[in-house]
């Protein structure tokens, strides 16, 4: 019981606004189903190579670029609600039109179209999180709002394999749509301007605060947050490759020990911040995540046993718990009244640099040297990044 109550108490205390965010997350996210399985999608139905089933994949992260950078400064512009409501509502169509595209360019072009579009709700969603907020829970705000997104993306990977079994491909861009306006709809319902809502104040003529890119600090942090995210990546990206080839796992047992990641960033994070928000300094957490990162490439130099897989999806999940949200937090309080939306926009696109960047380096570095030189050079890339965390602390709040 006692455990129970603990439980509880980790999520009191969040705005309603932070938990209607978190729902349209959730749903949102739970009908993500195309990225996960247009790499078949692309093979199986329309018979492209690898070669061309990669390249036309690396315009999603292209198109995140442009739609991370364009949020975040429409965020400040036109406001956090109609940034939102609008890419929601767009992106819905755009995962339906997909379907009625079949040539390699035209697919390079709707792809990355839809990825910009879709990705235009990020920078605006996390600078909207920071202003329903109250200031103390700001982490717990950020870590409510991922453990939807990671219940979102834990169930809508499943659902999708099960589509794609028995009803196809095509169905799952659909449901991708049709999620999407859901969400859409849902965001307009219950936060529409005609309630509550955050109110864009503009700066005064004579008031100017700078933009992320000429603030020198901010971007040797983004720099540390694109070399961690390119680590985290390989997750998703290489270690699945190499659990099959070197632990002779098969794609079930591959889709578990993925699921575990996301059951648990979604038991443990709130809970986790709740014991230690505003007690520890974000930037040492967000070098301990990184740490943590390193750590879980570096148990592969130990031997082959059969647990090494397990053991490295525990410390990736407990490196993202205290490396994301506190970085979301390092990047929210390090920017201006006026200009959240732009730093968000900026932090975000490192992510989106870091999905162009990490599936191409790391099959390249496993295909021309080996899994084990690549897992050794991303647990080196994640020390530096450790290193460059903690040496902001006293410069990045």
């Amino acid at each position: 019981m006692k455990f129970l109550r603990f439980y509880m108490n980790a999520y009191k205390g969040l705005s309603k606004e932070i938990w209607i965010l978190s729902a349209v997350s959730l749903i949102n996210r739970a009908g993500a189903m195309v990225l996960p399985f247009l790499s078949l999608y692309l093979m199986d139905n329309l018979s492209f190579s690898l070669k061309d089933t990669g390249s036309i994949l690396s315009f999603y992260g292209i198109g995140s670029l442009i739609g991370t950078r364009t949020g975040g400064w429409l965020a400040d512009k036109i406001g956090y609600f109609k940034t939102q409501f609008w890419s929601l509502f767009l992106a819905s169509f755009m995962f339906i039109l997909l379907l009625t595209v079949d040539t390699f360019y035209g697919l390079c072009f709707m792809i990355m179209t839809t990825s910009a579009i879709a990705d235009i709700f990020r920078p605006a969603n996390m600078a909207s999180v920071s202003a329903y907020s109250k200031p103390e829970n700001l982490t717990r705000s950020i870590g409510l709002n991922r453990l939807a997104i990671n219940l979102g993306y834990a169930i809508g990977p499943a659902v999708g394999g099960v589509l794609v079994l028995y009803s196809g491909y095509d169905v799952l861009f659909v449901v991708d749509g049709i999620t999407c306006m859901l969400a859409s709809l849902v965001f307009f319902y219950f936060l529409s301007p005609k309630g509550k809502t955050v109110t864009i104040e503009k700066p005064s003529s004579t008031l100017k605060e700078k933009g992320p890119f000429q603030d020198v600090y901010f971007m040797v942090f983004l720099l540390a947050v694109l070399m961690s995210s390119i680590g985290f990546m390989q997750l998703f990206y290489t270690q699945p490759i190499f659990w099959k080839n070197y632990f002779n796992l098969s794609e079930d047992h591959i889709g578990l020990l993925l699921a575990l990641n996301c059951i648990l960033v979604v038991l443990i994070e709130v809970p986790l911040l709740f014991k230690i928000e505003n007690k520890v300094s974000s930037l040492k957490m967000v070098s301990l995540g990184a740490l943590l990162f390193a750590a879980a490439y570096g148990v592969y130099s130990l031997s082959s046993w059969a647990i090494l897989p397990i053991i490295s999806v525990i410390l990736i999940s407990f490196g993202e718990i205290f490396n994301f949200p506190f970085a979301n937090t390092s990047a929210l309080k390090r920017s201006g009244k006026y200009n959240a939306g732009k730093y968000m926009g900026a932090y975000a696109m490192s992510f989106s640099l870091a999905h162009i960047i990490a599936p191409g380096a790391g099959f390249w570095i496993a295909e021309n040297y080996s899994f084990h030189v690549l897992w050794a050079m991303t647990a080196g890339l994640l020390i530096v990044s450790s290193i460059l965390f903690i040496s902001l602390r006293k410069k990045i709040i």
